[in-house]
Formats: structure tokens, C-alpha cells, sequence
């Protein structure tokens, strides 16, 4: 899951464990990741739900 949503996998296991909240520009990989809407993962985060994450840079292009 960590390679698919671009994030280290101690990062991965951090935001499992609910020590981690997600890196906003990392919300709709991660979401498609983990099979779940964005704006879902935005509230269990306890982020904006305003941002909207198809504005978010995502970074690089995932292989």
C-alpha cells in the first residue's frame, strides 16, 4: 500500500496505527489506496473538509 499512495512505508504504519494524519497532498492517493472516498478520509484525519483533494498537488506521477 505504501508504494501505491507514494508514502514511505513507517509512514503507512503510523497513519494505521493512528499516529500519523495524512499528508494533505498525499489524501486522494492514499484514499484510492485504501479503497475509500477522499472526503471520507479528509474527516476521519480531521482535515478541512473543505479542501478539496482533486486540487491538492499529489506530486509525482506513481508508477
Amino acid at each position: 500500500m505504501a508504494r501505491r499512495c507514494g508514502l514511505a512505508q513507517s509512514t503507512v504504519a503510523k497513519l494505521r496505527a493512528g499516529r500519523a494524519v495524512p499528508p494533505p497532498d498525499r489524501v486522494l492517493d492514499l484514499a484510492r489506496a485504501l479503497g475509500m472516498p477522499a472526503g471520507d478520509l479528509l474527516a476521519i484525519a480531521g482535515l478541512p473538509q473543505s479542501a478539496d483533494p482533486a486540487t491538492l498537488d499529489h506530486g509525482p506521477p506513481m508508477a
